[in-house]
């Protein structure tokens, strides 16, 4: 390994030991705050839109369609700021393409 190298991964592991320990803080705090909104959604049965994941996906708690898929639709799709086709899934579902 040339000094450069050597240089290179002392200083990468001194970020590891920093910065992704942040990193990892953030994302666990992350996984608790997006754990809680399924917690509300399953309780209440309102679907939400998910930047948190790389494919932002849309959650439907099964309760939504039992007690709200009677509604309107397109008034629900404009107060969640969701497409129509996100609400016929159910959990985290997404198609074959994604």
């Amino acid at each position: 390994m040339s000094d450069n190298d050597k240089q290179l991964e002392s200083e990468f592991l001194a970020l590891c030991s920093t910065i992704g320990e942040q990193i990892k803080a953030k994302v666990a705090q992350a996984e608790k705050n997006l754990a809680e909104a399924v917690e509300l959604a399953d309780k209440h049965g309102i679907p939400f839109d998910s930047g948190v994941s790389i494919l932002g996906q849309v959650y439907v708690p099964p309760l939504y369609h039992q007690r709200f898929k009677s509604l309107d639709q397109e008034t629900i799709t404009g107060l969640l700021g969701l497409y129509q086709y996100d609400l016929d899934h159910k959990g985290w579902e997404r198609s074959a393409i994604c």
